[in-house]
């Protein structure tokens, strides 16, 4: 979807210069500082980080270290052989998070702890997607991450985007969607992420510290790109959001990292639990996602 260049149709040269620009775009936006290593005959991309979102507290990094690495190095050597493996995290104690991507032989060299995955959907950047997220003007919201920065109330240090103490960074809108998709296949799965996301929430207004749900969503969460942000408080409390980000795996999703999260706020500004159950989609330029109480 990024349109990155590939073995098949660039130079070596070619490579190597997006490799290194790429890095500098993961250091300026997700870690304190990334190095790289690039051995284009064998295929194999070595990255080290300081300061990586995610796996510093818990050690994995699945999702953002190692699968992020290995779908990209695969697609750029057109090679579904290539896997990932984060030899080194600073989450287990190490002083760098250390990843290397290459085809798997070659990591049999390195270590048996491999994940391995070969069917792998291919989503284009098609007229679909690019007219169902268009950037629109909004009715509702004025806000955007740049005023809000500009203002103070989001910080960047470092390549590092924080709200107070609570570190964001930005991501496209499939990772919302496959994490849902992933984890309801587990028993217990969605119950457990829908309570997961709701404790977030529930932090995200403490640090935020006010009880005023209805100006805070709107403003916190259409800065972030969930959409143009509508409250309606009647007899069931009701959340609009239009210009929700879109993917071909919107027709089958529950949205339950939002509701999860939306719930947490309102639950904890209320001081009673609050669950949004229902919700509905309406496609049709764009995707309007509304969600009940």
């Amino acid at each position: 979807m990024s349109n990155f260049p590939t073995i098949k149709s660039h130079t070596n040269k070619e490579l190597s210069d997006f490799a290194y620009l790429f890095i500098r775009y993961c250091e300026t936006t997700f870690a304190k500082q990334a190095l790289h290593e690039l051995n284009l005959e064998q295929k194999i991309f070595t990255i080290s980080f300081d300061n990586y979102i995610i796996c510093r507290h818990n050690g994995f990094g699945y999702i953002m270290t190692e699968g992020g690495s290995a779908g990209i190095w695969a697609y750029v050597m057109q090679d579904k052989s290539i896997e990932c493996v984060q030899l080194e995290c600073q989450g287990r104690g190490n002083e760098r998070c250390f990843v290397i991507c290459a085809p798997e032989e070659k990591l049999q060299e390195k270590t048996n702890k491999i994940i391995r995955i070969r069917d792998l959907p291919e989503h284009k950047f098609d007229n679909t997607y690019k007219k169902l997220n268009e950037i629109r003007k909004t009715t509702y919201v004025v806000n955007s991450l740049k005023k809000l920065i500009d203002a103070g109330f989001f910080t960047i240090h470092e390549g590092i985007l924080s709200y107070k103490d609570m570190r964001f960074f930005g991501c496209e809108a499939h990772i919302f969607y496959l994490l849902e998709q992933e984890i309801t296949k587990l028993q217990g799965g969605e119950k457990v992420l829908f309570d997961a996301c709701a404790e977030f929430g529930k932090i995200l207004r403490e640090t935020y510290g006010g009880s005023n749900f209805q100006k805070f969503i709107p403003d916190f969460f259409s800065a972030l790109g969930f959409g143009d942000i509508l409250i309606v408080d009647s007899d069931k409390l009701c959340i609009m959001l239009t210009y929700y980000p879109w993917t071909v795996l919107s027709k089958q999703s529950k949205f339950i990292v939002l509701r999860g999260i939306l719930s947490g706020i309102v639950s904890s500004s209320l001081g009673k639990t609050i669950e949004f159950n229902e919700y509905n989609i309406d496609v049709k330029n764009f995707l309007t996602l509304t969600i009940r109480t």
